[in-house]
């Protein structure tokens, strides 16, 4: 059975030797970047509870403030200017 019935070469296109290492520094640059993110994940410190800001009162105050903000925003986008010129 040896070799019976199979072409003298293999079809389809092969990679060089030059390929063949551009891949493999690629996926050591890749696996590289990937451990370098899962690392910098399980370094950077937790959200804090919300239960535990809302006892806050500087959480309260930053509530405050971005409403009054937002609210002072929209009211001045909001006005429309009365021309008077038709008013004697």
């Amino acid at each position: 059975v040896k070799n019976q019935d199979q072409p003298s070469e293999r079809p389809g296109q092969y990679k060089t030797q030059a390929e063949i290492a551009a891949i493999k520094a690629t996926n050591k640059v890749a696996k590289n970047v990937f451990d370098a993110s899962q690392e910098m994940k399980s370094k950077m410190p937790e959200a804090p509870n919300m239960m535990a800001l809302q006892g806050d009162w500087r959480f309260w105050i930053g509530i405050l403030v971005i409403v009054s903000f937002g609210l002072s925003i929209l009211s001045a986008t909001s006005t429309q200017q009365v021309n008077e010129s038709f008013y004697i």
